[in-house]
Order: structure tokens, then C-alpha cells, then sequence
């Protein structure tokens, strides 16, 4: 994801989740299943949830100075928030509520 993709998503005002991840790291995986566990049947919120790979994102990463993945960034109105580590299925689910 390009850095202009990633100011579009914000500007954009909609609630997304974006992950940033590796497929050499374990936590991240287990994040991936986590995710897809609480949306796969909820096709509406699993659009709003992007997975992108931090060798793809090199000026996101650069930006938020992210040294560890996976990182999952929170946009909504504008605006975002990042968390390292991996996440529990609460703080996704409520962030959609």
C-alpha cells in the first residue's frame, strides 16, 4: 500500500482496520485467524479490514516508526491510532460498534 492510499483510506471518514504483517511472523498469523474468525460471516465489517504485508507499506512503516508487526492501525472520522501486538477479539469487534 502506497502512502497516498493510506491518507485516502483516513480521508475517506469510514472506519476501517488496516493490519500490517509479515507471513514469517507468528503472531501475525495468529491475528490473521482471529480476524477472519470474528468477520467471516460478516462480509459488510470483513471489507473494512485490510491485511498488508510491512514489506509492501515501506513509507506507512517509515511514518509510524513501526519496528515490530504486527501493528494494527485504527481509522475512523479522520483520523487514526495505532496498537502493537496482537490484539483481542474485543478490541476488534467494539472498534466497529
Amino acid at each position: 500500500m502506497e502512502l497516498s492510499q493510506f491518507n485516502d483510506l483516513i480521508d475517506s471518514g469510514d472506519k476501517l482496520i488496516i493490519i500490517l504483517s509479515s507471513e514469517f511472523c507468528s503472531p501475525c498469523k495468529l491475528l490473521k485467524g482471529t480476524v477472519d474468525g470474528i468477520f467471516s460471516g460478516n462480509f459488510g465489517l470483513k471489507d473494512r479490514i485490510l491485511i498488508e504485508d510491512v514489506l509492501e507499506c515501506g513509507e506507512i512503516v517509515s511514518l509510524l516508526g513501526v519496528m515490530t508487526v504486527p501493528v494494527v492501525i485504527f481509522i475512523s472520522n479522520g483520523s487514526y491510532i495505532f496498537e502493537k501486538g496482537n490484539l483481542g477479539r474485543d478490541r476488534l469487534v467494539n472498534f466497529f460498534d
